[in-house]
């Protein structure tokens, strides 16, 4: 289970910890831990190019190529795409000037120089980033997507953050590291495709901090492992489900579903459709009992889904499935019908008491937030 927070809250646990730990010694740390994830994909002969911004993820970037010239790296380059820089910045390039890592500087390079490096490290603007990239950066980024190598972003691809849309300007990364926790950036689903491989790190926060984070959502991302089933399990003791959905415009989702369900050894599966499309159904679905849904009370089910293909006008039905003590997933066109009655003040939820799974694309979590 992964812990998602927003950006203001990690920037918050971020100043605390500096009130206790000495910005350098958090700054190494997390340059450290980086180095760590990031030597375990290379190949000792790989070469690196660094991205540097003028902030503290640019000084972060400095740390990890410091590191991988301890690690055994030589074709290391450092370029820096900033003019002003923040005071852990200073003290970061002072540091690497120690070091025989070559340095150049955005404005005097052509970018075509550097195509024949393996990876690129991205450390540019990291979560602090409140609006789109302009100009060089801009054109610096659209070369990077174009490069062919490998790349590797500190904190968050660059161009990417909470109050930052999706465009052009934003590096598609091959591997995100986070820096003491996912944020909501990483995962919103308009951006989640430009991070690609996500690894968190620790760059030293107390795990006291950590533990105070406000979570904003919690994502499960483990493979789903079906357990084997008992020599001795038949149906009745495989679980009973039943699903609410097809019409006459959208009769396969429900059925799919119904498979699906099967499939992953439910012992009964009961698909309720519109009479109009029984012989349809169930003449698609073996093994899954058909039924024209009549008005009939709901009962005895360990579980029931709602919504699949079902079409426009089911909010008596939902109230039906709603009043029931049996665990409820709702989709696609129940969502909309749920919408429809949080949206008529119909008081359906203060008293359930059983589990309800509600699985909005983007638009049909608008549905529901223009609702409530």
């Amino acid at each position: 289970m992964k812990i998602v927070t927003s950006s203001e809250e990690l920037k918050r646990v971020d100043l605390s910890a500096k009130e206790i730990i000495p910005s350098l010694v958090l700054m190494e740390s997390a340059a450290l831990q980086c180095w760590f994830v990031l030597s375990r994909l290379l190949e000792k002969s790989s070469s690196l190019l660094f991205l540097i911004g003028g902030g503290n993820n640019g000084a972060d970037g400095m740390a990890i190529a410091r590191h991988a010239y301890h690690g055994g790296w030589r074709d290391i380059t450092v370029l820096h795409t900033a003019t002003r820089y923040s005071e852990e910045h200073t003290v970061q390039q002072g540091l690497l000037e120690g070091y025989p890592i070559k340095q150049l500087w955005l404005g005097d390079t052509n970018l075509d120089d550097l195509s024949s490096y393996d990876w690129i490290i991205d450390a540019i603007t990291g979560l602090g980033l409140n609006g789109p990239l302009k100009g060089e950066l801009s054109t610096l980024i659209s070369w990077v997507n174009h490069s062919g190598a490998s790349v590797f972003s500190v904190d968050i691809p660059s161009g990417l953050g909470d109050l930052c849309a999706v465009s052009d300007f934003c590096i598609s990364a091959d591997h995100t590291v986070a820096l003491g926790s996912f944020t909501q950036a990483h995962y919103h689903p308009l951006t989640r495709s430009r991070l690609g491989n996500l690894f968190v790190a620790n760059p030293s926060f107390p795990l006291t901090l950590l533990d105070s984070l406000d979570v904003a959502a919690t994502i499960d991302d483990e493979p789903l492992v079906i357990p084997a089933l008992d020599r001795s399990a038949y149906k009745n003791t495989r679980g009973s489900i039943a699903i609410f959905g097809s019409s006459v415009k959208y009769s396969g989702a429900a059925r799919l579903a119904a498979n699906a369900a099967f499939t992953a050894r439910s012992g009964l599966v009961t698909l309720y459709c519109d009479p109009e499309i029984h012989e349809i159904c169930a003449s698609n679905t073996l093994s899954v009992m058909v039924r024209p849904y009549r008005g009939e009370a709901v009962e005895g089910f360990d579980a029931i889904l709602a919504g699949p293909g079902w079409g426009e006008g089911r909010e008596e039905i939902l109230k039906v499935l709603l009043a029931t003590s049996t665990p409820l997933v709702i989709d696609a066109d129940g969502i909309r019908s749920l919408a429809r009655l949080l949206a008529s003040k119909v008081h359906l939820l203060e008293n359930r008491n059983a589990p309800m799974i509600l699985t909005p694309h983007l638009g049909e979590m608008r549905v529901i937030g223009e609702a409530v």
